[in-house]
């Protein structure tokens, strides 16, 4: 049995126990929200592709975390079940960000990495969840990897040495 969870597009994977690691490729303006109760050992990964489920709501029940208005409150809700959305801010959750670059030239007016990551920050302020560490934007892709014994985050980039969120 592997200890290696990958998390494609629009997926999302949770892990409840020591020495698993969470792994997203090539993360250009999809962003990966790392969501993590460090005191109950949780740590979630969701790769988001797109900002609002408002062009495509027939996508939303087949892949929740395609999207940031809906995978959100879907990780908050796997993660702490039955917890009400206002008592979510006490209840230890943090949020890691990482990708949101914008990799194609000229597309300023569809930047979704941006439209992405700016929507997450939002939304995660009006659930009262801090974003503790962030490695977003830029113009080069990532890939991420979350080890669930202590929620570390290392992003690998072409021509990058690795780094540590």
């Amino acid at each position: 049995m592997s200890n290696l969870a990958f998390v494609g597009l629009g997926e999302h994977t949770i892990a409840r126990r020591p020495g698993m690691s969470l792994k997203a490729y090539s993360l250009g303006s999809c962003v990966a929200l790392c969501l993590s109760h460090r005191l109950k050992g949780i740590y979630s990964m969701a790769h988001i592709v797109l900002p609002d489920s408002i062009a495509m709501p027939s996508q939303v029940e087949k892949s929740p975390c395609y999207f940031v208005d809906t995978a959100v409150p879907f990780l908050i809700n796997e993660i702490m079940p039955g917890i009400p959305p206002a008592y979510v801010a006490s209840k230890g959750l943090e949020a890691k960000l990482i990708g949101g670059a914008r990799v194609l030239k000229n597309t300023s007016s569809l930047d979704i990495g941006k439209r992405s990551i700016d929507a997450l920050t939002l939304l995660l302020k009006q659930y009262k969840i801090p974003i503790i560490a962030s490695d977003v934007g830029g113009s080069i892709a990532r890939s991420v990897t979350l080890n669930s014994t202590d929620g570390e985050i290392i992003i690998s980039s072409p021509g990058i040495r690795d780094r540590r969120l």
